[in-house]
């Protein structure tokens, strides 16, 4: 069914339309968009949380992700090191994940992964192990969540503490264990 001309009608959901030209105001796109992993293994204090430096990029769709160890601009936006400031005022789905251990075999206890929003927790998912003197390798923790940002001073960052009983505590690199990202979601 070809459509010439809609007067105060409604659309048959259950035809079949041929468009030509442009289609305007449909759909949508998830950008800003990034998603960042650490490209070396990060040792850090035992039992202290401590910021991620994902400093390789996957994908940044609009450079809203700051993957330097030092506050830069990013389209007008003054952006702490490792962080995400989108340009685009939204809610945004957010995700990070910390691949956790220690340098003793078998001497994990416990760790979690932290996304902040301006400094303050957002969100944060704990990884408690109680195993014994049989205590894990590596363990990942992983978070998700949903926040609004304002697209001109918002910014996230992804934190991690890892508790261990001997050894040096430390984030494991790789594209699949430690890192975050985040889209805009189409509203």
């Amino acid at each position: 069914m070809a459509i010439t001309k809609i007067q105060s009608e409604s659309l048959n959901l259950s035809d079949t339309y041929d468009f030509t030209g442009t289609v305007t105001g449909a759909g949508g796109v998830n950008t800003p968009a990034f998603q960042a992993y650490l490209n070396s293994d990060q040792n850090v204090s035992n039992g202290a949380l401590t910021k991620v430096q994902a400093a390789t990029k996957q994908f940044d769709t609009a450079g809203c992700y700051n993957n330097t160890g030092s506050t830069t601009t990013l389209n007008g936006i003054s952006v702490p090191s490792y962080s995400f400031a989108p340009n685009v005022a939204g809610r945004y789905s957010i995700y990070g994940k910390t691949y956790m251990g220690s340098s003793s075999n078998y001497d994990y206890r416990y760790g979690y992964v932290r996304v902040n929003k301006n400094g303050s927790e957002v969100d944060w998912c704990m990884l408690n192990l109680d195993m014994g003197s049989n205590n894990g390798t590596n363990m990942t923790a992983v978070c998700t969540s949903v926040v609004y940002m304002n697209g001109t001073s918002d910014y996230l960052d992804l934190y991690g503490l890892i508790a261990v009983g001997s050894g040096t505590p430390s984030f494991k690199s790789g594209v699949f264990r430690t890192g975050f990202g985040a889209y805009k979601i189409i509203e």
